[in-house]
């Protein structure tokens, strides 16, 4: 709460920065946190704060800041496009939000929002949206990108199947039966797709757009977030992933793992390449929950929070001690312990 400020230029509403320590500015996939985290005590806070992207969304492509200061944008970068599975979580914990008055107003940018991917980041037009550096998977130095830029990323695709089911949900519950149709089509031919050209019969990988060549010995948590989609998975692909997340060293006594620990390129202290960090966290354990593995979820979930008892709310931790590394006290590893 300490994080939470007034209304001062570009910030036109109360809104809770990042960090008052190093990174003391809104960060788009930050506030999806901040939202969901008060989406059960406060929704018109949780609300009023995801609209806060809508209103500073860029009216021409789309695009949504990265980053806003209340007297500069950053447009660098696209950041995880979680917003629709952010709405679905706020409205999962309260049902408030999901009201017709706030699903008709965030109807429309969060459109926008996700034709922005096939319209501006699709290079060869082959229907799987790319990255054009992994900042803007939000897992800046991940592995995964280590081939070169531009990726086709699977946990991009998954995003966008994600955020194309919630606007079938919601153009269906505003009367746009026709837009429900064809969001619901959209996400179905991504999926398939994605499947077929990320999938390997053993694991998903994020391929250069150029000549389809990808890391392999990237072992990146980046590539398990296709997990974000729960049942919407083959049940036989889940498998798969989860069985290899409890078995290969990535789940260590603290948690998840940015990259295996096991792996050659794994680095104590780095960012994306070691730490456990909290959204992977929280999105990969609402997953494993929705494809029922309870229990494994739960113990995602129950090594996090003891932790972040024990250490603090680091930006990330060292998966081995538990220490808080980086920025010291962050709101979005609070808020994840909250929901957790």
């Amino acid at each position: 709460w300490s994080c939470i400020v007034n209304p001062r230029g570009l910030i036109d509403r109360p809104m809770m920065l990042s960090s008052k320590n190093h990174m003391h500015a809104l960060w788009t996939w930050d506030t999806w946190f901040f939202s969901i985290a008060t989406s059960y005590k406060m929704p018109e806070y949780a609300w009023n704060a995801a609209m806060f992207h809508a209103k500073h969304q860029d009216a021409a492509t789309g695009l949504i800041p990265n980053l806003t200061t209340d007297v500069n944008y950053m447009w660098g970068f696209g950041y995880p496009c979680i917003w629709g599975w952010a709405i679905r979580k706020m409205i999962e914990h309260n049902p408030s939000i999901g009201s017709d008055g706030n699903l008709k107003m965030i109807y429309e940018p969060l459109c926008k929002a996700t034709e922005f991917w096939f319209t501006y980041q699709d290079d060869d037009k082959d229907g799987l949206p790319q990255y054009d550096h992994t900042n803007d998977s939000g897992m800046d130095n991940s592995t995964a990108g280590d081939i070169g830029m531009s990726v086709e990323a699977p946990d991009l695709a998954a995003y966008l199947v994600v955020q194309m089911d919630v606007l079938a949900s919601i153009a269906s519950k505003i009367g746009k039966a026709d837009e429900a149709k064809r969001w619901k089509q959209r996400s179905d031919v991504l999926l398939d797709k994605m499947l077929k050209e990320l999938w390997t019969g053993k694991k998903f990988v994020a391929k250069r757009t150029d000549d389809n060549k990808y890391n392999e010995k990237s072992q990146s948590i980046l590539l398990y977030m296709p997990l974000i989609l729960g049942s919407r998975l083959p049940a036989e692909v889940s498998k798969i992933m989860i069985d290899d997340l409890k078995t290969n060293g990535m789940f260590t006594k603290i948690g998840l793992c940015s990259e295996n620990p096991n792996g050659s390129l794994y680095t104590e202290d780095s960012y994306w390449r070691g730490p456990v960090w909290s959204p992977p966290t929280y999105i990969i354990a609402s997953g494993i929950w929705e494809c029922g593995d309870i229990t494994f979820a739960k113990e995602i979930a129950k090594r996090y929070c003891d932790n972040c008892v024990k250490n603090g709310f680091g930006e990330n931790f060292d998966p081995f001690t538990g220490a808080s590394l980086k920025d010291k006290s962050l709101p979005w590893t609070a808020a994840i312990f909250l929901i957790l």
